[in-house]
């Protein structure tokens, strides 16, 4: 231990961070705070440096409640600790039983708060607890709830709305000036963001929020309440099977200058909707809004946007009125990612057939550009984007993909593949002699996680 301490402090506090880990993923894994509670007993000094980190953040586990419920014990019965947790990753994955013991702690955390949440617990402890967590940790800046069951309950009748209970004085008043990071999900895509409307209440600060889900569009009332505040949202993440235009709207439209926008379409198990929102209503939304004067990165993923229209299924292929025309109003864009199903690019023997697609596209200011999942024509428009070079002076990557994310030929598409070797060669050579680098081969997924 002396060996340990003799350390300077910031490598002390590095390697305090690499024993209790990180938990980043979609779904939460629980981090293991064992090894550094053990180490933090070892001294004063120790503890001293190891409990801001320790109680830095907490992820819940969906094996049960319990560990859940003694983390809620220590920072109820010690606030000071509640105030260094900066990041919850809470995964409500069911409803729960929950022993005496765990009640207790549960109303003596809420008394302090002073609510009564005796049925909530009944019915919904899983959420109960998770408003519990959120309320005694008032210096929080992370926050990422999913809900993982489909237990229907009504969007006003959410347990998350106790907050409303806890806002007026109490012991103290629920107020989270510190979130800047919120990620909200639900496995049921029937509510709307009023369920977690006792939460976005204290989220004006929020500047990057990830929706996991599509929500439906929140009531008049709800609305009217400012319940949405986004103004300050600058980073904004949204996924989901099912998100209309309206819908997404009703996100895009309070958030007053994004500078980030990722969209990913997720694959739904019926085929998706017949208005599910399509690429070009993606763009002309944005735009609307005055987004185009102030993006920088801009990632749309509707490559899993299928969906049955008249009992037929219809593959993931842009239908003509549905691609996107042009960005070059996108004054500040510098990276754009996008898969070939948002883009249409005609067959070579089509009357429409030309090589211009992606100069007509780009604006001059991109300085990264990624296609993923795209069809053999798009091979002669980036070879176009190429020798167009100059029109582009900020253009120093170019990420390009075929098909199916990996740079391979489907064996059911109809192309003459040797040619196509050649113009991709060609395509490496230019760029390579313009100075703008080729990656070529990655998954779409890797490109829309960066």
């Amino acid at each position: 231990m002396p060996q340990l301490l003799s350390l300077p402090r910031e490598l002390i506090e590095h390697i305090c961070r690499q024993l209790v880990g990180r938990a980043r993923d979609v779904i939460p894994k629980p981090w293991d705070p064992k090894s550094l509670s053990h180490l933090c007993q070892t001294s004063k000094s120790m503890h001293r440096i190891g409990t801001p980190i320790l109680y830095a953040g907490f992820s819940s586990s969906e094996s049960g409640i319990q560990r859940s419920a003694n983390f809620l014990r220590t920072i109820s019965l010690r606030p000071e600790l509640g105030e260094l947790v900066r990041e919850l990753h809470i995964l409500v994955y069911r409803s729960q039983n929950l022993d005496q013991s765990q009640r207790d702690v549960f109303r003596k955390a809420a008394a302090r708060l002073g609510v009564g949440i005796p049925g909530w617990l009944e019915h919904h402890p899983s959420e109960t607890v998770a408003f519990l967590l959120v309320a005694q940790t008032p210096m929080l800046k992370t926050l990422d709830i999913y809900v993982f069951h489909n237990v229907y309950i009504e969007d006003d009748l959410s347990p998350f709305n106790i907050f409303e209970d806890a806002s007026v004085p109490a012991p103290w008043r629920v107020w989270l000036p510190h979130l800047h990071h919120l990620g909200l999900g639900h496995s049921s895509e029937e509510h709307c963001l009023q369920y977690f409307g006792g939460i976005l209440q204290f989220a004006s600060g929020v500047a990057d929020l990830t929706l996991r889900s599509s929500f439906t569009i929140p009531s008049t009332r709800a609305l009217r309440n400012g319940l949405m505040h986004f103004a300050n949202v600058t980073h904004l993440v949204v996924k989901g099977s099912d998100w209309t235009r309206s819908q997404l709207e009703a996100v895009v439209s309070r958030c007053l200058a994004l500078e980030e926008f990722r969209y990913q379409s997720l694959a739904a198990e019926n085929g998706h909707e017949p208005d599910t929102v399509n690429a070009r209503e993606l763009i002309d939304m944005l735009r609307q809004y005055g987004h185009n004067n102030t993006l920088r990165t801009l990632y749309m993923d509707l490559e899993d946007r299928d969906r049955y229209v008249d009992d037929e299924y219809v593959p993931r292929r842009c239908s003509d009125g549905e691609q996107i025309l042009s960005l070059k109003d996108f004054s500040q864009l510098q990276t754009f990612c996008v898969d070939g199903s948002s883009m249409l690019f005609p067959a070579a023997d089509s009357p429409d057939y030309r090589t211009n697609i992606l100069t007509n596209l780009l604006p001059s200011c991109i300085r990264c550009f990624r296609l993923m999942s795209a069809p053999d024509e798009s091979v002669a428009n980036m070879l176009s984007l190429a020798e167009s070079i100059a029109d582009f002076p900020f253009l120093d990557e170019v990420a390009f993909a075929l098909n199916d994310g990996y740079g391979e030929w489907d064996d059911s598409d109809d192309c003459d593949e040797p040619e196509t070797d050649k113009l991709l060669e060609k395509l490496k050579d230019c760029l390579t002699a313009k100075g703008v680098r080729l990656d070529k081969g990655y998954s779409r997924w890797s490109w829309f996680q960066q």
